[in-house]
Formats: structure tokens, sequence, C-alpha cells
């Protein structure tokens, strides 16, 4: 059922993005420090908001890769742990 959503979101988005850029394709004039360059409008907020998505990505790795390298230590300890726990219920208990 998620999949047939994810399906229809899909489709309902490209058909969006399709219409936006039928509708905006006057040209624009983008300034650049070193010169100018004409591109359709579609074309300048199309990739605008790649290179956002791109670098909001990039951003968000650094706390993901930081709680991945965190469950990675975590995960050692638990076998170790596992490890001495299994070690300690096979010795023989002492006569008091």
């Amino acid at each position: 059922m998620s999949r047939i959503l994810s399906y229809l979101f899909l489709l309902a988005v490209l058909i969006l993005t399709l219409t936006f850029t039928a509708i905006n394709v006057h040209p624009v004039q983008v300034n650049y420090y070193v010169g100018s360059q004409d591109a359709p409008l579609a074309l300048v907020l199309s990739v605008t908001f790649i290179a956002g998505a791109l670098l909001g990505a990039l951003v968000m790795m650094q706390p993901i890769m930081r709680l991945k390298l965190k469950s990675s230590k975590l995960r050692r300890a638990i076998r170790s742990n596992e490890k001495e726990i299994s070690i300690l219920r096979t010795l023989p208990l002492k006569n008091q």
C-alpha cells in the first residue's frame, strides 16, 4: 500500500514539475561575478533547488556519520559484554 502511495506521490511531483517547466520558459538573466548569461527560469530554479538539496544532504552527513560510529561502538561493547556473560555462566560456582 505504501509503495502505491509513493508512486502516486512521485507521479504528482513529476506532473507538477512538467507543468511548472512548461509555464516558466521565459529567459532570465543570471549575473555571475565575471559575467552574465540568459537561461530559462525553470532551469535556474531547478539548479538552485538541486544545489540546495545537495548542500543540505552534505551538511546532514556529519551527524549521521557520528551516530553510525557511535552505534558501531555500542554494538561492539554489547558483543564484548555478551561474550563475557557467556564465559561467566560456564564457570563453576565456588562453595562458601
